[in-house]
């Protein structure tokens, strides 16, 4: 309870996103969960002032209408707006993560996320892996 009221997970774990002020103060609380399990994999303020996340999702993440596959953990970025409403959510694969996932932005003001893989991620051109596992580099665009 972050003083919005009890969280309840859906599944066995549940992520959330919370926007508190410098006082302490919940100025938001949005949870991302879905039926199975949703983790928390990087967190950063977005360019434009929102929020972007990358989760680890098993089963369907409900909060923003996106299905990821069921027995294998898939990588899923979702971006909130300022107020904490979910605007929109990418499922790029089930994949199983071999390396840390980061988030990042460039000078020119775009979101980079980055990480490694196994399996197959869908970037666009980016295919499957090459051996046991890859690296990849993407930009985040709305």
């Amino acid at each position: 309870d972050l003083g919005t009221g009890k969280l309840r997970p859906t599944g066995t774990r549940t992520a959330f996103a919370a926007r508190i002020s410098g006082e302490g103060d919940p100025a938001w609380v949005t949870l991302l969960p879905s039926d199975i399990e949703t983790y928390p994999l990087a967190v950063r303020r977005d360019p434009g002032g929102g929020i972007l996340a990358a989760l680890g999702v098993t089963g369907d993440l409900s909060a923003a209408g996106v299905t990821a596959d069921t027995g294998a953990d898939s990588l899923v970025f979702v971006r909130l707006d300022e107020a904490g409403n979910v605007e929109w959510a990418r499922n790029v694969g089930g994949i199983i993560l071999a390396t840390g996932v980061g988030l990042t932005e460039t000078p020119t003001g775009y979101a980079l996320a980055y990480g490694g893989y196994a399996g197959t991620l869908n970037l666009g051109a980016l295919g499957p892996a090459n051996g046991a596992s890859d690296a990849f580099v993407a930009t985040l665009l709305p």
